[in-house]
């Protein structure tokens, strides 16, 4: 034991640190139509286009979309773009041919006239924009002024600047107040748009930024936002000079982009070293891009990322980082070889080595990785070695020779839980004696909360009584049957518990109370550390780092990756303060403000087609469909580069349904719909949570002709004079009907009587007779003439 506290020391001092920003690179395999990139822009709908030697690139931050000649094109090398106020992007192509691209169609000479007006003198003209919507165009030889009409006014060097120049150059000022420079004697003309002229501005340039390695004689002249002229003396191998918010003017060279602070005339940073960069350019999301020759783009999604990787010779190069945790004023990292970095003030600013402890060691690991630190409430640190369990306290550390060490639970003031490859042990703080073993296998995880030891195992989680009594959760839950690899208290006696392959469970009260894994938007389920910082719990994944609000569950989750700016997706360890976000990966330590990037994060929706009955149609705000045609589909995409396509698309048809439906998809199809009138709505948010505009399309799909009010009108007219017809028709044939029986009655009455005539005379004329005879034999002559009368 005496051995034991010899050769044991903790060396503090300051060490070698690099310091790295993580850039994500597009090339040909990602979609890019070309690796040599001359220049870039960014249209007023947030897509980034690129101008490639074998075609133009659209990026919308999911995927590129390339157009060519057989889109309409002029040529496939592109030199140079520029996007309008209007949503034009113009294109200057190697054939010297001017082109733009508007709302899905590029337009050339052949079928724009005011294209058809403009001829180029140069292959790489400047193109600018007055605040009033004119567009400036310079070949080097002439400015042509192109207004709102269409109308092109044409002036050469002499009559702009009174000499006989070829090198003419035009830039502005971030309240687009545009400049005309002479480069070769550097006058500068500033155009009044009012009276839509020039006048001198400047002689000579105001400001100049000197650098201690210029090799080239000539100067790049260009206007910072305070409308001063910034002359810069040229870095070795210069290509390009563009100005860049208030303060910074990029110098971008063969061999990597300056950054030159145009106010405290002086050079700053260097990115992208020996790498020839065309251009710089900063989104609407600040993210800076790079486009290079030979190399494609290069995106920083932003300079609040930087990634610290420590420097140690004498060391095997081993930069993973696996555990955090605060320690005085900074915060400890640990890594493998027995080591652990001190960070504060976002630097390495010192490192505690156990190299001589490790010598002592019989543990055959020889990276020795600090795997787990954990600070108690007394202040008391305490570093979970492969190797030794050390104990760091005003005066020696204390080393404890018991191995691997995988998890480390304070119980109360004087005991600890230490959870090893082999066993869980109740230790005392002060001595770091073993008091008792509460677990006798392997564990992955310890925690103790409520008078209860929770031990995770790779098989999965126990609940412990003080007696070691024990529930195995895996039998009631599933999700606890699988590896355990950290649990974390949140301190409402919920206790978050990562899984190795199926996400985050919150378990309260005997009960699993959530779910979180991919289907709810965690970066993946293959969990590796938890971080908890009510109401928000950090989970570290091999996909990512993924934000969860505990709070509202519902709210997504946000995830961070390569793509943000991480050094790698494989994340270790997280430690948060404040708004600082510490992330370790193998590639080393990531650091970032989260506030910075989601303060400048933006979704703007927009809707890129709309398709009616299978084919491409114009985009409109109205549309009237037959019953005959009635489908539609809507393709749209939301640009928020800051979100690498992790955007969630919300919509509804209102007329169908009021409910709002989510997807991920963006392209929306409704194959058959009834008659009636719609509104398609569409809004969008992306992993910051930040919400689009929304996008509205009206279309009235018509019914056909037996549906509409007017044909069931007329059929009802028709119908009823139909109906009035027949009536008339029955009562006509019903009075026919009667006058034929009517008629025939009558005929065979009249043939009755004519019958009962044919009867009756004979008898009436015998019966006369007979009275007449009567009277005569009566001799009443007066009545027997009377009779006969």
């Amino acid at each position: 034991m005496k051995v034991f506290y010899i050769l044991i020391f903790i060396c503090l001092y300051a060490v070698a640190g690099a310091q790295e920003y993580n850039y994500v690179q597009f090339t040909e395999k990602d979609g890019l139509a070309g690796s040599t990139v001359y220049d870039m822009c960014q249209d007023k709908d947030g897509f980034m286009w690129f101008a490639t030697e074998s075609g133009l690139s659209r990026y919308d931050g999911t995927r590129f979309v390339n157009f060519t000649t057989k889109e309409g094109l002029p040529d496939n090398e592109v030199l140079r773009l520029f996007a309008d106020s209007k949503g034009r992007v113009w294109i200057v192509t190697f054939k010297n041919e001017l082109s733009f691209y508007y709302k899905g169609k590029i337009y050339n000479k052949q079928n724009d006239t005011l294209l058809a007006k403009i001829k180029l003198a140069s292959v790489r003209p400047v193109i600018a924009e007055s605040k009033g919507g004119k567009i400036l165009l310079t070949d080097e030889e002439n400015l042509s002024i192109i207004n709102s009409t269409g109308e092109i006014e044409k002036l050469t060097g002499k009559q702009l600047t009174g000499n006989a120049i070829n090198n003419l150059a035009i830039t502005s000022n971030e309240d687009l107040v545009l400049f005309v420079v002479d480069m070769l004697s550097r006058k500068v003309f500033k155009y009044n748009e009012e009276e839509n002229k020039f006048s001198l501005y400047s002689l000579t340039p105001k400001k100049y930024v000197f650098s201690n390695n210029a090799a080239s004689p000539l100067f790049t002249i260009g206007i910072d936002s305070y409308k001063n002229i910034i002359s810069l003396p040229n870095k070795s191998g210069h290509i390009s000079m563009e100005s860049n918010g208030k303060k910074t003017t990029w110098s971008n060279t063969d061999r990597g982009a300056w950054q030159v602070d145009t106010i405290n005339l002086k050079w700053g940073e260097l990115f992208l070293p020996n790498i020839p960069v065309s251009r710089t350019k900063t989104d609407t999301e600040k993210n800076t891009w790079f486009s290079t020759f030979g190399k494609g783009v290069y995106k920083l999604s932003s300079m609040s990322f930087k990634t610290l990787v420590p420097q140690d010779k004498k060391q095997p190069q081993d930069n993973g980082i696996y555990a955090f945790e605060k320690y005085k004023q900074g915060i400890i990292a640990g890594m493998g070889y027995n080591k652990a970095y001190m960070v504060s003030k976002l630097a390495i600013a010192g490192n505690l080595d156990f190299t001589e402890a490790f010598r002592l060691s019989t543990n055959p690991i020889q990276n020795n990785r600090l795997y787990t630190i954990t600070t108690l409430s007394n202040g008391v640190c305490l570093l979970g070695f492969d190797a030794f369990l050390v104990k760091l306290h005003s005066g020696k550390p204390l080393v404890k020779y018991i191995y691997p060490i995988k998890s480390i639970a304070q119980i109360d003031s004087n005991f600890i839980l230490v959870g090893t490859g082999f066993c869980a042990l109740k230790m005392k703080v002060s001595d770091l004696s073993i008091v008792d073993t509460v677990w006798k296998s392997r564990t992955t995880k310890v925690y103790y909360a409520n008078q209860h030891y929770y031990i995770g195992t790779v098989n999965g989680l126990y609940e412990l009584n003080e007696d070691k009594t024990h529930t195995f959760l895996g039998d009631r839950y599933k999700a606890l049957s699988r590896r355990i690899v950290d649990i974390k208290d949140d301190g409402n006696g919920m206790l978050w518990i990562a899984t190795s392959d199926a996400g985050i469970v919150g378990y309260k009260y005997g009960s699993i109370i959530y779910t979180i894994n991919e289907k709810s938007g965690l970066a993946s389920d293959i969990c590796k550390t938890l971080f908890c910082q009510p109401p928000y719990l950090w989970a570290g994944t091999n996909k990512g780092l993924s934000k969860i609000n505990t709070f509202l569950p519902n709210q997504p989750i946000i995830n961070y990756s390569t793509s943000d700016g991480l050094a790698s997706n494989f994340v270790t360890a997280v430690y948060v303060q404040d708004s600082m976000v510490y992330v370790g990966t193998p590639a080393g330590i990531t650091l970032f403000n989260e506030n910075a990037i989601i303060s400048s994060s933006r979704c703007n929706l927009n809707l890129m087609g709309v398709k009616i009955g299978g084919r491409d149609t114009a985009i409109l705000d109205n549309y009237a469909l037959s019953w005959r045609n009635n489908s539609i589909g809507f393709e749209f995409v939301a640009i928020s580069l800051k979100s690498a396509g992790d955007i969630i698309y919300q919509y509804r048809l209102m007329g169908l349904d009021t409910a709002w439906q989510q997807t991920r998809n963006t392209n929306i199809n409704y194959p058959s719909l009834p008659a009636g009138n719609y509104t398609f709505e569409l809004k969008a948010a992306n992993k910051f949570g930040v919400t689009s505009n929304v996008v509205q399309v009206k279309f009235t799909i018509n019914a056909p002709i037996w549906k509409k009010l007017w044909f069931y009108l007329m059929l009802s007219v028709l119908a009823m004079a139909m109906a009035l017809w027949a009536m008339q028709w029955r009562n006509k044939k019903l009075r026919t009907k009667l006058e034929e029986k009517n008629r025939v009655q009558k005929q065979f009455a009249e043939l009755e009587q004519q019958a009962l005539q044919s009867q009756m005379n004979p008898h009436f004329i015998f019966n006369c007779l007979n009275s007449i005879q009567q009277f005569i034999v009566l001799s009443d002559i007066p009545a027997a003439n009377k009779y006969l009368t």
